[in-house]
């Protein structure tokens, strides 16, 4: 059984070749979102609490949904997730809608400030990879310019930008099990590339502006050039492109078949080569998607689950 376990759900129901698995909120709550999930099927998320405006951070796994608590303050959030179940995000440090915001890593049940474990204290972390690298962006000084950084073994590292200047800056949103750590770079102090990091070298993965976003565990990166997604490989750079008559199209994931997560306007897809797959909405409200696990067998979201779509749900895309 997955550690879904068709039990942390408190509806289900089977469409179009997929299981949709409404997951349960922290008592007392009426809207969450699951943000990421790892081939095992544990999937992290927010939930509000039964205090209304509150929301922490959670993590859903057997069938069960866990609290994973805050750093001292209101509000806690998930941003990355390895197959270990550790979780990295940000918390507030005491109450009040002013509290200070710390990096967390939450492992064993515990939840610690990174900022005590040699990260700067501002920063800001997005991914973690099953061993642990933990990569995200903070200011620097004196400029207070905002570079990537990586943390692993206790020491984090200041990953520098791609044109040498003090004004200019650089953020890493994902790193894989090799080390690889994609992001973006600044080349005018204004405008970015998508960078990859590779042995502590940066390189500019194309002369479109933009940020690589995702990699997967072959290599492939998944980024955003204006208003169109990409993909890019050795062997290529491919813009998904434009989908008829939707306003916006954002990707959100990509598996290690190289196939992209993404939304066209509210409508959620899955494109591989060319090809899309639209994903069933449920058949109370709509979703949408906003991550998927790297062997692509999950993908997880939010819905609006009432009929005037002013609550949200967590919810799991299961393929059958």
């Amino acid at each position: 059984m997955d550690a879904l376990g068709g039990r942390a759900g408190r509806r289900e129901e089977e469409r179009d070749g997929w299981r949709l698995t409404d997951l349960e909120l922290l008592p007392g709550g009426q809207h969450g979102s699951a943000v990421a999930v790892n081939d095992d099927g544990t999937v992290i998320g927010r939930s509000d609490t039964e205090d209304g405006g509150i929301s922490h951070a959670v993590l859903w796994q057997d069938g069960r949904i866990t609290d994973l608590g805050t750093l001292g303050g209101w509000d806690s959030t998930p941003c990355g997730l390895n197959r270990h179940g550790v979780v990295v995000g940000w918390s507030e440090t005491r109450p009040g809608r002013m509290g200070e915001r710390r990096p967390f890593i939450w492992r064993d049940g515990r939840m610690v400030d990174l900022s005590t474990l040699g990260v700067p204290q501002g920063f800001v972390p997005t991914a973690i990879n099953d061993d642990g690298w933990v990569v995200g962006f903070s200011d620097t000084e004196p400029a207070r310019v905002t570079h990537a950084f990586v943390w692993k073994a206790g020491e984090a590292t200041d990953l520098g930008t791609l044109v040498r200047g003090v004004y200019q800056r650089s953020h890493a949103y994902d790193v894989d099990n090799e080390g690889r750590i994609v992001g973006e770079a600044s080349v005018d102090g204004m405008n970015t590339v998508p960078v990859i990091w590779e042995n502590g070298q940066i390189r500019r993965l194309s002369d479109l502006e933009g940020r690589a976003a995702a990699i997967n565990s072959r290599g492939e990166v998944m980024g955003h050039t204006s208003n169109s997604p990409f993909v890019w490989s050795p062997d290529e750079l491919t813009v998904i492109g434009f989908i008829k008559g939707a306003m916006s199209v954002m990707a959100h994931g990509i598996d290690r078949e190289g196939r992209v997560l993404g939304t066209a306007d509210n409508q959620s897809f899955l494109w591989h080569r060319g090809q899309f797959e639209w994903l069933p909405n449920p058949t109370l409200g709509h979703a949408t998607a906003s991550a998927i696990s790297d062997d692509g067998r999950f993908v997880v979201g939010s819905q609006a689950s009432t009929p005037d779509l002013q609550t949200s749900r967590p919810m799991v895309w299961t393929r059958l």
